[in-house]
């Protein structure tokens, strides 16, 4: 009697699931790595039934990416709650995802204070709903990676805000003698990839240039004539896809070194053009001094409410890393004042609150700067240690910030989107 002829079957000996990435972005999730590769060969590359790569262990891997600490949901499941029994929960996970039944729930609203004043809604997702939003995010991030236009840097692997920056000094210097500037807010990178970069690249490439950061976006042309042509093609286009150009946050400005007619603002920075010493009239940038008031506020109300909850030594510490946060950022060459700037009204609003953690002043103004001597602050970066965002390629940190504290230092100084529309 014939046997049946069985197939061999390979045992995973390394107990990882077959087909994780090792290494690089997609470390710990499953084939996703393979997508990616495949999209990178051929950009045409049609992907069939992607719900496979819902599994355990990718929606394992994105569990444990997420952050602990943020609040809960409208199920009030946190972290640690869902990973005591993480299995039986994945399990059950996988099982809705692939039966087709899981629906995401309803997030808890939440109303926060805007510094200039009012109230903003933020939405708080349940746990489950954002692990799964996790990995269908890694998945189309490794289809559709491949196929973004170069100039496009927002929450990119490998692109960063610094190089957008670096970029778009690039763009406008070399359009010095002539430089118009249009700003305006759309949407973010799979839609606008189709909506903006394609269309941009096919009918105005030979005109202009442009620079994306998901939804911050400038496009730089030499001549007046072609901004204003792009400006009223983009609307029609808008108009075509269901969509409106915010016409009052949309404006046209000359922007030439000679004759500049106000400022170009890209995440979170100011373009202008000034005097660089010994050498003439250049482009620097600089915090917008909205962000530089708000980013000195924020601290503010946290001394303020702080005070009287931590330990002198734990607000101590915490103020030192939210130093080092805003200079790991804002840290570029040419930004070194308004560094400079919030360091010193850090130092002013922790004097000022510290004195009032009780009815007796625990400080005079000669004593603080004593304890700043001996328990010093990370100082701004200067020199070398700045990212220098003359251009794209150079917009890394290429020299380890040295201390800049007295000797009994123990802190290093180390540094931690609306389209807007440029036309030169």
């Amino acid at each position: 009697m014939p046997m049946e002829r069985r197939a061999r079957r390979d045992v995973n000996q390394s107990g990882t699931a077959p087909g994780v990435c090792t290494d690089g972005h997609y470390k710990g999730y499953t084939r996703l790595h393979w997508i990616h590769a495949a999209t990178q060969r051929d950009p045409g590359t049609v992907m069939h039934n992607l719900m496979h790569h819902l599994n355990q262990a990718n929606l394992r891997r994105a569990f444990h990416s997420l952050d602990g600490s943020k609040a809960s949901g409208i199920d009030h499941v946190t972290k640690s709650d869902y990973q005591q029994h993480l299995d039986h929960h994945l399990q059950a996970l996988e099982q809705s995802l692939r039966g087709g039944g899981w629906r995401p729930q309803p997030a808890r609203e939440v109303l926060i204070p805007k510094p200039q004043g009012g109230m903003r809604p933020l939405a708080i997702g349940c746990l489950e709903d954002k692990i799964v939003q996790t990995v269908v995010a890694r998945i189309l991030e490794a289809v559709y990676e491949p196929t973004f236009h170069r100039h496009s840097y927002g929450f990119r692997p490998g692109k960063s805000a610094h190089q957008a920056l670096g970029r778009a000094y690039e763009t406008i210097r070399d359009r010095q003698r002539s430089c118009v500037v249009v700003e305006s807010p759309i949407l973010a990178n799979i839609c606008l990839h189709a909506l903006l970069d394609t269309w941009f690249v096919k009918h105005w490439a030979d005109k202009g240039e442009f620079v994306r950061y998901a939804d911050d976006a400038i496009f730089v042309f030499t001549d007046e004539a072609d901004a204003r042509s792009f400006q009223q093609a983009l609307g029609a286009h808008l108009a075509e896809a269901g969509l409106k150009l915010n016409l009052d946050k949309t404006r046209i400005v000359p922007f030439s070194a000679s004759a500049p007619k106000g400022t170009i603002t890209l995440l979170g920075f100011e373009f202008y053009w000034g005097q660089h010493l010994g050498k003439g009239k250049g482009l620097r940038v600089k915090t917008i001094p909205k962000r530089l008031a708000r980013a000195a506020q924020n601290f503010r109300e946290w001394i303020k409410a702080t005070r009287n909850r931590k330990t002198l030594a734990s607000i101590w510490d915490m103020a030192a890393h939210k130093l080092v946060g805003h200079y790991h950022y804002y840290g570029v060459i040419s930004n070194e004042a308004k560094l400079s700037h919030f360091y010193w009204s850090c130092v002013g609003s922790l004097y000022r609150w510290l004195n009032r953690r009780s009815q007796k002043r625990s400080y005079t103004w000669e004593q603080f700067l004593r304890r700043l001597r001996y328990s010093p602050l990370p100082r701004p970066p200067r020199g070398p240690e700045l990212i220098d965002i003359s251009s794209e390629h150079d917009a890394v940190r290429k020299h380890k910030p040295k201390s800049r504290m007295p000797k009994l230092g123990t802190y290093g100084s180390v540094r931690s989107a609306s389209l807007k529309l440029v036309f030169t």
